[in-house]
């Protein structure tokens, strides 16, 4: 539900100011239902919104950058 938020290509990308790499809608969708790949920070976004609870990711700051990118609040 709402491609438009989780394509890299749209004005509502939810992660329009976070400088990380988002597949494209398809891939992602393609990802999302195969056993055993893993989880984009944008799954765990789209996964907030459908149940409707707030996200924290954590990851470990990295040297060249503070805080890391993927360290967000995503609220649902």
């Amino acid at each position: 539900m709402n491609p438009t938020n989780y394509s890299p290509d749209t004005a509502s990308f939810v992660l329009r100011d976070l400088p990380v790499y988002t597949p494209n809608y398809s891939q992602l969708v393609r990802e999302t239902v195969v056993d055993g790949t893993h989880a984009e920070l944008i799954h765990l976004l789209a996964f907030s919104s459908a149940v409707g609870v707030s996200v924290q990711s954590y990851c470990c700051p990295d040297p060249h950058t503070s805080p890391h990118p993927y360290t967000v609040h995503y609220p649902c």
